[in-house]
């Protein structure tokens, strides 16, 4: 299928129709479980897949008995557990059965032992011989750190990526009480890295910058004038777009660093509107697609006070006008971009959306009822171009928007 993305503001409003974002509903999903202590958490993956429509299949190694029930598990994937040769139905082959049934392949947690022996080619259980026949999918390793940093694992490691999508592990306090790199990646990433994994690739070598969050102009070193916008629009637009392919480079006024799930977002802080639109000039030349889903503070304090502002009866803050981020870096805008922007309104949406799309120079502005801010869902949305309104919707939730 082809897509007619970057052509037009309407690759946002008819393009991705024709993409299924509910990616997981009546996919086959199968799961290979090795015997690590982070086993347990699969059972929560699996339940997540489940609730959005996925139908799994479990393999397990012999030691990945130890550490997770088999009928719950059987309850969990309603499918039968596969854990070797002899598990099988009679004239099944189940390695090669396995492998055609799956729309997707996902090992968690893998062990050295177990990636090493897809490394070296060795096919001596039923989840490496379904390895073996698949060639591809993806690995989450979970280990003991130096475990982990063994150079002969780090090169089997690397010899598997160049087929598996590695999903990298995490540092920080291990079950043998160690601390380092080696905890078993976070479902959430694990459930994006598969999505990524399932949906086409239409903005691959492409970049979309966005904004999003709130921005801080402070009165003294503690207190600040900001909004109410939670940021989560912008980010749920961020782990999408890179899902699709695309790099992303995501500038927030909230702090999502420990939230980001695909390694193709480059995520920076600004809490201020100073520093957001620094960063943003930095990658703004390089863009294809730039998203202004920021609620940049309109004014900013004329007098900043260098130290606390004691408690008075009254206190006058005399206020200036801020920059404006969309429409200065619109004037530069080249012929191949295309910006988009945001409009929270209060009243007359599209009367104040129109003047922005033109005054800032716009291919595409989303306008919106302010009621929506720093909640879950938006209202009155009309998506609107020169061309006119191509898009309405009365009430969405701001991940389905996304």
């Amino acid at each position: 299928m082809k897509y007619n993305f970057l052509t037009s503001p309407s690759f946002f409003t008819e393009d991705f129709v024709k993409i299924n974002f509910n990616v997981f509903k009546d996919k086959n999903i199968l799961i290979g479980i090795c015997g690590s202590i982070a086993a347990y958490k699969i059972l929560d993956l699996v339940r997540m897949l489940t609730k959005e429509g996925a139908n799994l299949k479990a393999v397990l190694t012999q030691e990945a008995k130890n550490y997770i029930p088999l009928y719950t598990l059987a309850a969990f994937t309603k499918n039968k557990v596969y854990t070797d040769f002899s598990s099988s139905l009679e004239g099944e082959i189940p390695h090669i059965d396995l492998a055609n049934w799956a729309d997707a392949f996902l090992i968690a947690p893998a062990t050295a032992n177990t990636i090493s022996k897809i490394a070296c080619g060795i096919a001596d259980n039923l989840l490496t011989n379904i390895a073996l026949v698949l060639g591809k999918g993806l690995i989450a390793p979970a280990m003991n750190t130096n475990m982990y940093l063994n150079p002969f694992f780090q090169e089997n490691l690397k010899k598997v990526s160049k087929h598996f999508k590695i999903i990298e592990v995490q540092e920080g306090k291990l079950a043998c009480g160690e601390e380092g790199k080696g905890k078993l990646a976070k479902l959430e990433q694990i459930y994006w890295e598969l999505k990524s994994y399932l949906l086409p690739k239409p903005f691959e070598n492409k970049l979309v910058l966005i904004s999003t969050g709130p921005t801080k102009e402070y009165i003294d070193p503690i207190r600040f004038i900001s909004n109410d916008s939670s940021g989560k629009l912008g980010y749920h637009l961020a782990h999408i777009f890179a899902s699709l392919g695309a790099k992303v480079v995501l500038v927030s006024g909230v702090d999502f660093k420990d939230q980001i799930y695909l390694s193709n977002i480059n995520f920076f802080y600004t809490p201020t509107t100073q520093e957001m639109f620094e960063t943003l000039k930095k990658h703004i030349e390089k863009a294809d697609i730039f998203i202004s889903a920021a609620a940049v503070s309109d004014f900013k304090v004329e007098n900043f006070s260098e130290k606390k502002i004691k408690k008075k009866k009254e206190l006058t803050l005399k206020l200036k006008e801020n920059i404006d981020i969309l429409k200065t870096l619109s004037k530069n805008k080249k012929q191949n971009q295309i910006f988009v922007g945001f409009s929270l309104e209060t009243n007359d949406i599209l009367k104040h959306a129109q003047e922005k799309l033109m005054k800032k120079n716009l291919d595409l502005i989303i306008a919106n009822y302010y009621k929506g801010m720093g909640k879950d869902k938006l209202y009155n949305v009309i998506f609107l171009s020169k061309d006119g309104i191509l898009k309405e919707f009365k009430e969405i939730s701001k991940e389905n928007f996304a």
